[in-house]
Formats: structure tokens, sequence, C-alpha cells
């Protein structure tokens, strides 16, 4: 059976009349009875939080009965269909779900959307025999009785699609479950014994047995969990078990009528119902007992805060709570006379005495004098200590408000001044501070209605600052710049330039924090002090030489060009402070004769070797150095010909002659002044190449200057030949006489002028010889004859052959006594007109007819002439 939450309304399930009994004016002499009629036979019942709905479990029509309308002349009925035997229904604390125990399929029903044409119903396997079931008071789980399996099931994730099913032993054979109020403690009844569950979300619940003596179908359990009913159908009775969670619950058998089948507990728990089977009726059992008070000692009150208390009392009816007659409650308070608390904001601090009375119709009873106490909480009232003075005495009390009187402490985790300490009594921080400086600490005030807490108190012991950092290192030029004065003393000091004295242009001092920091905007050295100062004194630096530095920049590094064997000067130049020095970069070096001075950057000296080098200057100071760029150094020297004796050319061929001349720079080259070059030839400036095709032999003058920056040289007069391979010009020597002196001259054109010799295998006619100079062929022939020889004239260039020369020497003419042949026979008497008709080609044929006179070495002579003249031969 079952009872509504209001407790207006009881509800049966009659098996057998396939009905549902609604009972009302339970406690009437004549409960109003209603049948409600289902069509099918319900074991078991279940009224919705609400108490508007009831469900009905139908085993043998496999469905569940959802009964509305339950006031109405005929309530409507609904069936839900399971497709299992439903033995047991139980409804989840919002409404919103059904569950049955299966006793044939073993399983547990889920039924869902309760409201709609098809609830939607869910199958859950649990142990075997599963007959009864119970929803926890958070819907979170349900627990069922699993009868051949001597255990009970936990369900849980229940909206799961796969719930999760845990078995918890009980060793024996489980036939009804029911939950505590607060959920804590599951209860299982089985043959004889009483199980109590605790602990119930661990893998193993703690599992503990309370013997009853009967076997009981059915359990309640009282709505404040203080007692549990069961259901004893063998022995018509109803056991009562008190206190079921204590270590010796209290067992009491109480007798109801035949055959009671289930048992159900009132809301306000005044009564319980016992389903009797045989007797086709309801028991009820009116619970009535004098009141008891079991919670009467109210904690102490706080002012100002809202309080409550209730006062509790056993009893049935359940009693009502009163004050005693001429008790007075403390202001601010009032007692519920239906609930017994004892509630509101008490408005003073005190404390009073009162009594309080539980009374119901059985009886009453009045508590003892109750001492009640109205606290109030500390509030300080003084928590500002002023500063204490380092090995001064010192004395300072805190105090504060509050009921009872407050203690004092200092905070967990905080720590006093060293050589003071806190009176837990009076408040008083007293004692000698042994060290200066800042504690920060908090004080706590607390009495039996609370504590509190000061804030954070920051108590100095002071001290007249001393400088521990006053040597600001230097700082550079437009860069920026950081450092920080300190000086001990407490309270931490601020910091001041001293009257009259100034930082650098660019820099600044924090006087909270003893900053020196900015960007300076010159280089140079200032002279200042500091000052650090509070309220237990001040203390000035030493004069601060404070220097900005500036790292060199070259602004000088173009050394001009030296000159070999001169003196040489040039200053580097680099800015920055302080003052720069100089040196090479690692691994270079100067030319040979400078030095470089490392103070004042000049170089000097008398460089020794003309010459160009590279080398690097690195000027560095305290603020860092620079290296300048790449310095390209020149040692310059006059020029001087090294190359100016150009060779011969050759007429019509190409020529080259490179002149050469030392110095640095490189010299150029070029003509002096009114001189001029062979035809075809001309001069490189930059190279000092002579080149080109000269068109015309022989020799003239001309002078080469190569010049540089450091001066110039000329070369001296150049005879430059353009030569020509020799050319004949005269090769056909005239005939001689035998013992007449004989000369003549070959001459060749050629530059230089040709030599004139024999041609290999060839031979002069005796008594001749041949100037190898002049080409003279001399001498005084000894025999008449004919030779052939031929010439060679010979120069650098190259030789030429003369043709083949016939050489012809008469003999001596003949002594005869005759003038006449001898006239004629002298060539020289020859006429003139007879000369003539001889040399003419015309006159052959008189030449012919004087050979016939002539003797015979007149013939001789006659043709060599012609020979000659037709060759042209001018010699006569």
């Amino acid at each position: 059976m079952a009872v509504s939450t209001d407790g207006a309304a009881a509800y049966t399930a009659n098996f057998d009349d396939q009905t549902v009994s609604r009972i009302t004016n339970l406690t009437a002499a004549t409960p109003s009875v209603v049948s409600i009629p289902l069509g099918v036979g319900p074991r078991s019942v279940a009224v919705s939080p609400g108490g508007d709905v009831v469900f009905t479990a139908n085993p043998d029509a496999n469905t569940v009965s959802r009964i509305t309308n339950l006031t109405a002349a005929t309530p409507t009925v609904t069936s839900i269909a399971l497709g299992e035997s439903p033995y047991s229904v139980a409804v989840s604390p919002d409404g919103s779900t059904v569950y049955t125990a299966n006793v044939r399929t073993s399983t547990v029903s889920r039924i869902t959307n309760l409201t709609a044409a098809t609830p939607t119903v869910t199958s859950i396997a649990v142990g075997r025999g599963v007959m009864s079931l119970v929803v926890s008071p958070d819907g979170a789980t349900v627990y069922t009785a699993d009868g051949r399996d001597n255990a009970v099931s936990r369900i849980t994730n229940l909206t799961s699609a796969n719930p999760t099913v845990a078995h918890i032993p009980i060793g024996s054979s489980v036939d009804a479950v029911a939950v505590s109020p607060d959920g804590a403690t599951l209860y299982a009844v089985s043959p004889a014994t009483l199980h109590r569950m605790t602990n119930l979300t661990a893998v193993t619940p703690t599992v503990s047995s309370i013997p009853i003596g009967v076997q009981a179908t059915s359990l309640a359990v009282s709505p404040d969990g203080t007692t549990v009913y069961t259901a004893n159908p063998f022995l018509n009775t109803s056991t009562q078990i008190t206190n079921p969670t204590s270590a010796t619950p209290t067992v009491t058998s109480i007798g109801v009528g035949r055959y009671p089948q289930s048992v159900a507990v009132s809301p306000d728990g005044s009564a319980f119902y016992t389903a009797d089977y045989s007797d086709n009726a309801v028991s009820r059992v009116s619970l009535t007992a004098a009141p008891a008070f079991t919670a009467a000692a109210p904690p102490a009150a706080t002012a100002g805060s809202a309080y409550s208390y209730t006062f509790t009392a056993s009893g049935t009816p359940a009693p009502t709570f009163a004050v005693a007659a001429d008790d007075i409650l403390p202001a601010g308070l009032t007692l519920d006379a239906t609930t017994g608390e004892l509630s509101g904001t008490p408005t003073t601090a005190r404390t009073s005495t009162f009594r309080v009375v539980a009374k119901n119709s059985v009886g009453e009873v009045t508590s003892d004098p109750i001492s009640f106490t109205v606290r109030e909480k500390p509030v300080f009232t003084a928590a500002a200590p002023p500063a204490a003075e380092v090995n001064s005495a010192y004395s300072y009390t805190f105090t504060a408000s509050g009921f009872p009187a407050p203690s004092f402490s200092v905070a967990t985790g905080d720590t006093l001044p060293a050589g003071l300490s806190l009176d837990a009594t009076t408040g008083e921080l007293s004692g000698t501070p042994a060290a200066a400086g800042s504690t920060t600490f908090r004080v706590v005030a607390e009495n039996s209605a609370g504590e509190v807490t000061s804030g954070p108190i920051t108590l100095v012991v002071q001290e007249a600052p001393v400088f521990t950092a006053a040597e600001p290192p230097v700082a550079a030029v437009r860069k920026a710049y950081s450092y920080s004065f300190t000086a001990s003393g407490t309270p931490t000091p601020t910091y001041r330039v001293e009257a009259g004295d100034t930082l650098p242009v660019g820099l600044t001092l924090d006087a909270t924090t003893g900053e020196l920091s900015g960007t300076p905007a010159a280089a140079g050295t200032t002279t200042f002090r500091v000052t650090a100062e509070n309220s237990a004194g001040e203390v000035t630096s030493d004069p601060i030489t404070f220097i900005v530095q500036e790292a060199p920049t070259f602004i000088d590094a173009t050394p001009p060009a030296a000159v070999a064997g001169a003196e040489y000067s040039y200053f580097f130049g680099a800015s920055g402070y302080p003052e720069p020095t100089y040196s090479l970069e690692a691994g270079d070096s100067l030319p040979a004769g400078l030095t470089l001075h490392p103070a004042t950057g000049e170089l000097a000296g008398i460089p020794t070797t003309a010459g160009t080098s590279t080398f690097q200057l690195v000027a560095t100071n305290a603020a860092g150095k620079v290296t300048s760029d790449l310095i390209t150094f020149t040692v310059q020297d006059d020029p001087a010909f090294t190359a100016a004796t150009p060779p011969a050319a050759v007429e019509g061929s190409a020529y080259s002659y490179t002149f050469a001349a030392s110095g640095v720079p490189a010299p150029t080259f070029s003509l002096a002044t009114g001189d001029a070059l062979p035809a075809g030839l001309t001069l490189n400036a930059t190279t000092g190449e002579l080149s080109g095709t000269p068109t015309t032999a022989g020799t003239s003058t001309f002078r080469v200057v190569a010049t540089n920056a450091a001066g110039s040289d000329t070369s001296d007069p150049i005879t430059f030949t353009v030569q020509a391979s020799p050319v004949f010009t005269a090769d056909a020597a005239p005939t001689a006489t035998v013992g007449t002196a004989y000369s003549y001259t070959f001459t060749a054109t050629g530059t230089p002028a040709p030599t004139f010799s024999l041609m290999t295998g060839d031979a002069l006619p005796a008594g001749f010889t041949l100037n190898a100079k002049t080409g003279e062929l001399s001498g005084t022939p000894t025999t008449a004859g004919s030779s052939t020889f031929r010439i060679v004239a010979a120069n650098a260039v190259g030789t030429v052959t003369s043709d083949p020369i016939t050489f012809v020497v008469r003999p001596a003419p003949a002594t005869s006594p005759s003038p006449t042949p001898s006239a004629v026979a002298d060539s020289s008497a020859v006429s003139p007109a007879a000369a003539l008709a001889v040399t003419g080609m015309a006159g052959v044929s008189v030449a012919f007819a004087l050979a016939v006179i002539l003797v015979a070495a007149g013939i001789v002579v006659l043709f060599t002439r012609r020979r000659r003249r037709k060759n042209n031969d001018p010699t006569p």
C-alpha cells in the first residue's frame, strides 16, 4: 500500500478484485473508501510526489496502470504495456520516472514520458527473483531486493544507454527494501533479520544485521528516519525498529490485522498502515507518546547575526513548543511553536536564562534552565601602532570590543619585530626593538563569538639612513643609463640631489627608488652629491665625480698619399670621451718608415718604399672602440724609365714595344712636346705601348715622357729606325779589260744599308774584289774571258740576290804597226757615226758588215755592247 505525500489519502492494490482502493478521512471513525476498477490484478501501488497520480504493477497483464483524476467519480486509468511481469512499482522523487521490479524476467523496467500515448520503456537486467525496489531520495539510484540471489542490486547511471548495476551480497533471501529519507541508509529484510547498509556508494557497502525474529514481506521508514516498520503476514503483526542506525536498536512487535502484506507510514509519522489481506482491511496504528526533549541545548548566538536553533522532542502527536511562563527570550529572538525553531537576529550581547516547554495531547515537558549567551564578535578599536625606534623602549595597546572580552594573539604565520611581544590578555605590544626594519604582521582578537584579524600592520622600527651604494659607474652619451643609489634606514629613505648641485643633462634621480636614470645628452664630467633621508634623519654622499663617456667615432681617417723619402705627417681624428687612443687593427702594418702615435693619432715618418698598402685603425676609450674603414695608403715615387730602347721596326709590318717606368702611382706616357712618332705608330698613354704598322722606312728621333702625381721623367732622345729589306738598284757590271783598272759599284736600297757579298759557291774573275760595305767591284783583270756570278745584298731585315751576272773581261788591245787597223780595232777610234750605227737596232746590218772587216777581238766587243744595250745598261 501507499500514502500520499500530504497524508490525506492511502491506496491499496487489490489483486483479487482487480481494483485500487482510495481511502480518505483516515483519522475518522469510518474513513471513506472508494474502489477504482482496473480490469487487471495489481500487486503493488505507488503515489506520485504530488499525490495526483497513482501507479500499479499488474504482473499477470504485464502492464502498469496510470491512474489520474483521482477525486473524480470515475478516475482515468491508462495502461502502459511492459512486455514483462511487474511485481512492484516505485516513482522517482520528481515524478518523471516509474520503475517496476519484474520477478519473472529478473529485470527492472524504467518508464519515462509518462504522459505520452506510448511512454518509453527501458529494461535493465538485475539479480534473480526481484520482487521489491525503491528509489533514492535524490532519484539517482534504484535498489532492488533480489530474493533468489540473496543480494541487493544497486543501479546507477539510470539515464545512460547502459546503466551500472552492482550487486551487494546479503547472505540470505531478500524480500523487501527501503531507504532512509536522507538516502544514507538502505534497509533490506530477510527472514528474521533486518539488514542495514551504509557507505552506499562504495564498491562494497557496509552491511550490518538487526535480528527481528519474524519473516517480513514489506518495509517502511518514518519521515524522520528514526523508525523502521515491517509487515509480518504470518504473525499478524508489524515490527517497529527504533533508532535503527544505533548500535542497540529497539525492536517492538505491534499487533495488526490478519495477514498484513504491506506497510506504509504517514508523512508526519503519526501513524502507520498495514494492508491486511485476510481481513480485506487496512490497519491504522496511531503512534502517540508524551513529549521528551531530544535537543534542548542551543549554542550561543552572535549579536547582529542571524541565528537558528531547533528544539526537538519526541512524542506523538508531534509536540508544540513555548517559552516557560515568566521566562523571556533574548531580544531579537522568537520561538516557533510548531517547529521548535529559535531564530532571529539578537540585538544585544549578554547572557540570559530561560526554559522551553514541549507539549502534546498526551502531556508536556519543560527543559532545564538554558543559559543562553548572545555573543558579540570582537571589533578592533585600536590597531594602528606608531613607529618604534631601534634600541628604544616601546609600548602600544591593541583594543577591541566584543563579548566576552577578547584575547589577543599574532596571526598564524606572522611574527613580531625582534624584541617585542604581545600580551594576550591586555593586548599590549611592548619591548625594545633590536633591529631596524619594517615588519608586517596581523593581530587576532577572538572570543567565543568568533575572531577578527586586523589588516596587515606594518610596524616600522626606524633608523637613520646610511649609504650602501653611492658610486655610480660611468655613463655613455645618448645611451640609456640606470644606477640605483641605496641606503639603509627605516623607513626606507627617499633621495634627492643636494641643494646647489646638478645632474648631467638628460639624467634624473627617482626620489623613491634612488634610481639615477635617463639618456645623457652630452659627454663630460659632472660633480654632485646625493642626500638620503627618512623620518629618522638624513645622510649626504661624498662628492660624486660622474663621467659621461662617448665611444669613439672617426672624423678624420683619409690620409693623403706620401712620397718615398720625404717627411710625412697626418693626424687621424676621432671624437669620444675620454680622448681615444689609436692603434693598428690586429694583423695590420704600416708602410715602412711610418709610425702611429697612440695618443695623438699622428701618422708620421719618412716612407722608404713606394707602393700601396691597406690597413685599419682602431680608436679606443673606456666607452668602447671603433675600427676605421679599410684605408688604402699610397707612398708615391717619381717615375724612372726602366725600358726606353725600342728595337727597330720593319716597314709594313705590325710593331709593338712597351715603354716601362717605375713610379707610384703607375705613370702615364706621352711624347715630349714638339716630337713626333714615325708614320703609322702610336703611343698608348696608359700602358706605354708603342704600336702600329710603320709605313715609311727611315730613322727618326723622339723622346717619351713618363708622368705621375709625384713628377715626370723624359727619356733620352730615341733614334728609331724603320727598317726595309734590300732591293738592287744597280747590278749590271760593264765589261772589263785585261790589265786595265776596273771599278763598278753594286747598289741596293734597304734600311739599314745593306752589305754585299758573293753568292755562296760563286767566284769573281781573277784580279777582282767586292767591297762588302760599299758594293764596289774593283781590281785589274788579268785574264780575258767570261764568268758568271751573283751578288747578295743583305741587311738586318733580309737579303736579295741578283740575277746571274755574266761578266766579260776583254783582252788587252793588240799593238799593230799599221795605224789604220789599229784605229779600226780600237773601239775608241770608231767614228761617232759608226758607234751610233752599232748601238741602234736598225744598225744591225751595218754592225755586221763592220764585223767582217774588224779583227776577231773586235767582234766580241761588239756583241757584248749589243747585249748591254739590249738590257738598257747605260754603261758605254
